[in-house]
Parts: C-alpha cells; sequence; structure tokens
C-alpha cells in the first residue's frame, strides 16, 4: 500500500461518517375540524360503497363470461392455468367472481380464450352451459 493514502476501510468508514442524515420535511398539519370541515379531497363513503359494488359486479361478469367462454374453447381450468401461469384455484376463484384483477391479466385471459377484452366485461345474455 502507498504511503500517505488511507486503506479502502478506512476509506470507507472515513465518507460514512463525513455523511449528513438529512431528516424528512416537515409537513404542516391541518387543524382538526369537526364532521362538517372534512378535507375536500377525503372520499365520500357513499361514493366508495359504490365504487365497491360496481367493481364486485365488474368481478362476477368478467368471471362468468371467462368461464363460459373457455367452455366454448373447450379448455379445462388446469389447462389456462398452464399457459397463462397462473394456478387453477385462482382461475377458480376468477370464474367464481371473488377475484378483483388487474386488466393486464384480464386481457391475457382474454387472448387465451379467444376473446375481446370488453365483450367479456359486458353483462351475461345467456346462462354458460354446465360442466359435467
Amino acid at each position: 500500500m502507498a504511503k500517505g493514502r488511507p486503506s479502502t476501510s478506512s476509506r470507507s468508514s472515513r465518507f460514512q461518517s463525513d455523511r449528513k442524515v438529512r431528516s424528512p420535511p416537515l409537513i404542516a398539519q391541518a387543524p382538526k375540524e369537526g364532521r362538517a370541515g372534512k378535507h375536500p379531497s377525503s372520499p365520500d363513503a357513499e361514493i366508495c360503497a359504490a365504487g365497491e359494488e360496481s367493481q364486485l359486479e365488474f368481478q362476477r361478469i368478467f368471471g362468468v363470461n371467462l368461464r363460459s367462454a373457455r367452455l366454448k374453447s373447450g379448455l379445462k381450468q388446469s389447462e389456462v392455468a398452464i399457459i397463462t401461469g397462473l394456478t387453477q384455484q385462482y382461475l377458480s376463484l376468477i370464474e367464481a367472481g371473488q377475484q378483483n384483477l388487474t386488466i393486464r391479466t384480464m386481457a391475457i385471459l382474454a387472448k387465451v380464450v379467444d376473446h375481446d377484452l370488453l365483450d367479456l366485461l359486458k353483462k351475461v345474455v345467456d346462462t354458460p352451459p354446465k360442466p359435467e
């Protein structure tokens, strides 16, 4: 090692000790008021409930339509699972309308059953056939 040059271990410890730690900026807290003075950006409970209800309805519609399209395509859940990398159990929950899916996952499933995603999100007109 050359003279006058600190070793790597002492150099790294020297630089670490020179660093200054910044504390996060302080955010002014708004005064707490009663219900009448709610912050304008807080969601209305009625709007949230309607959104959740719509979400559950879309999950149900997509699941029923996916199942119908899968059966018309002659595919088993296990086959769709292998193609998509999802589990058969997860597909079962999707078809039962019990999973909140990303648009990407819905698009992949729609492609596998050879249907348009928007068609799978439309309300069911007829009932899907029952498996044997």
